[in-house]
């Protein structure tokens, strides 16, 4: 089991724009962006799409098996200029099954008023 979800999540990382495009008529736009995730989680790089007051960051985060080291809580999601400077930082609280340590994802979305550059650079990180 560990395996297959392993798999799935390779896979989903490397999909082709058009092949992972479940956003309707949202315009995902063409900004770098980065994810750092702590030992036993997986998490994605966000997906960033064009709204009429700023940017969405969508994005998945998921517990591999078996993992009893520090839980995650939130995910921050940091706007850097070219030269890696921080720009704006907005975070979410995300929740997992507590009770079991079975693999489980969850997702976490975020707007923001940001106006991205495509030189400019999106990180999200597991807290």
């Amino acid at each position: 089991m560990t395996r297959l979800f392993t798999l799935l999540l390779a896979a989903l990382a490397f999909a082709p724009p058009a092949l992972a495009a479940p956003y309707g008529e949202a315009r995902v736009l063409p900004v770098r962006s980065q994810a750092q995730a702590r030992p036993g989680y997986h998490l994605a790089r966000p997906d960033l799409l064009a709204t009429a007051s700023g940017v969405r960051a969508h994005g998945m985060i998921c517990r591999r098996a078996g993992h009893a080291g520090l839980p995650v809580r939130r995910v921050r999601v940091q706007h850097l200029d070219p030269a890696g400077r921080v720009l704006d930082v907005v975070e979410v609280r995300v929740d997992f099954d507590s009770v079991r340590r079975s693999a489980s994802c969850t997702a976490y979305d975020l707007a923001t008023a940001w106006k991205i550059d495509p030189a400019d650079t999106v990180l999200a990180s597991a807290l």
